[in-house]
C-alpha cells in the first residue's frame, strides 16, 4: 500500500481549515521532525479515517487490521 495524501482537520492546533500532506510516488522516506510536544505523534484514542478507493487494497488492509486486532 502507498500512501499518497493525508488530510486533516480540528486536529491539535490546527483548527477547522483541511490540511493536506501530499507524498510523491518516488519511493522516498519522509521524516517529520520538531520540537518536544510539538505534535509529531499521535494518542492511541485518536480516531482516523481512511478513504481507499480500489477495493482490493481495501479488503486487504482490513485484514491487516483485524490480524493486528487478534495479536493485541
Amino acid at each position: 500500500m502507498r500512501i499518497l495524501n493525508i488530510k486533516f482537520k480540528n486536529f491539535a492546533s490546527y483548527g477547522n481549515k483541511m490540511q493536506e500532506i501530499e507524498f510523491d510516488e518516488s519511493g522516498k522516506f519522509y521524516l517529520v521532525v520538531g520540537d518536544n510536544g510539538s505534535g509529531k505523534c499521535l494518542h492511541s484514542s485518536t480516531k482516523i479515517e481512511i478513504s481507499i478507493e480500489d477495493i482490493d487494497i481495501f479488503k486487504k488492509f482490513k485484514e491487516f487490521l483485524e490480524q493486528k486486532h487478534n495479536k493485541d
